[in-house]
């Protein structure tokens, strides 16, 4: 906003005037892949970005608080994540800062937490157990932001990075009231194994071991603090016993 007056040739000054100006500015939302491999390809993940600028399909560009060359995909209606501060004639000319982290993604939470650059070379999907946190976490790429973390071993998928340490039993249920089903065991049990589920929607149930298959998606956790003899002691069944009765 600006104030004026008028003053005329004798010296008399007028009432002071507010003067308002304004314009809505317009803002595109774009979809965007990361050029990767010297730009031979672009990745699976996609970022929504901001800008006051109109962008063609196939523009490159560099973002705020992320490292990488950028392409346009087109407009999308996500919140933005980040803002185009850079335009370049094409992927070979664009000249991003030198990345100072991996940015990496929790497997079940989606939080963010950005990892150092060694000891392993990552590329996006890659999945990573870390040192100073719990969980597994997917390599999404680049960043400038200061690692706070170190990742310690690498897996090839976030349901195997979950199993990690674990032993992942397939085992029917006693009682035959649904079909079998995954379960986590810290210990290791043999084929035929009585024992009960100890959390979870199955909890309290009694389960008899069939197979390890560390790739199950396993849905409670064994209490293994106790094996029963059989599914009828387990689910605590009296089994009568019948006696003959011979007389002369």
């Amino acid at each position: 906003d600006y104030m004026y007056y008028i003053t005329d040739s004798a010296g008399c000054q007028s009432e002071t005037y507010t003067a308002s100006v304004s314009c809505s500015v317009v803002t595109y939302v774009y979809e965007v892949r990361e050029h990767l491999n010297n730009c031979s390809q672009l990745s699976v993940a996609t970022y929504a970005v901001e800008s006051s600028l109109q962008y063609s399909v196939g523009d490159t560009v560099a973002l705020d608080n992320r490292n990488g060359c950028y392409a346009i995909m087109g407009t999308t209606q996500d919140q933005p994540q980040y803002t185009i501060v850079q335009d370049f004639p094409d992927c070979a000319s664009c000249t991003p800062v030198t990345p100072n982290s991996y940015e990496v993604q929790s497997c079940d939470t989606q939080a963010v937490k950005f990892i150092s650059r060694s000891p392993y070379t990552l590329n996006p999907g890659n999945i990573v157990s870390l040192q100073s946190t719990p969980g597994c976490w997917e390599v999404v790429g680049d960043d400038v932001a200061t690692p706070t973390d170190t990742a310690t071993q690498l897996h090839k998928s976030c349901a195997l990075c979950a199993n990690s340490g674990n032993y992942i039993y397939y085992a029917y249920f006693c009682d035959g009231s649904t079909s079998p089903r995954y379960f986590t065991s810290p210990t290791g049990l043999t084929q035929g194994t009585i024992v009960k589920v100890l959390d979870g929607t199955f909890a309290g149930k009694c389960i008899s071991i069939i197979s390890q298959n560390q790739s199950g998606f396993s849905e409670g956790n064994i209490d293994t603090s106790l094996a029963y003899e059989d599914c009828a002691s387990c689910q605590g069944i009296t089994v009568d016993t019948c006696h003959r009765i011979v007389t002369g």
